[in-house]
């Protein structure tokens, strides 16, 4: 291992039947661009593509997760393609929610850069992985964030 900060953390994988429940609406919002690009052509298919490809792009982000490893002094969430390393210091707030019915869904959200903030998204969680999540996220030395 290349640094020496302390290993708080890991989430490897998520609950199969909960991630499937949080891609669900996704799945059936899809009948509705497919609907559009079957039957007439012109604007609703122009239409339906738009939609589908953003409907696509939600569920892909939904499922872009391998795990997550929270340090003493860092966050590293690794994706499909890449992995984030954040800043423990960097970090401005840490929050999961849920809808009724469905799973847990923890949010990162780091400090302006500029007039940007960068923003985390984790679904498919239930609540014990959320709340240590954000538990271990927000955990610091100093008690400025709580």
């Amino acid at each position: 291992m290349e640094d020496s900060s302390k290993l708080l953390y890991r989430l490897d994988s998520r609950n199969k039947i909960t991630l499937l429940i949080s891609c669900a609406p996704i799945l059936l919002l899809l009948v509705f661009p497919t609907s559009f690009m079957l039957f007439d052509g012109g604007a609703k298919l122009a239409m339906g593509a738009v939609l589908a490809a953003i409907l696509l792009y939600n569920l892909f982000e939904k499922l872009n997760f391998r795990y997550i490893e929270i340090y003493e002094d860092k966050i590293i969430i690794a994706k499909l393609f890449t992995k984030i390393k954040i800043a423990k210091d960097d970090v401005a707030s840490c929050h999961f929610k849920s809808f009724p019915f469905m799973p847990y869904k923890v949010d990162i959200i780091t400090k302006k850069e500029g007039h940007k903030r960068k923003f985390y998204s984790i679904d498919g969680l239930n609540f014990n992985e959320s709340k240590r999540i954000c538990w271990f996220v927000l955990l610091s030395d100093s008690e400025h964030k709580f």
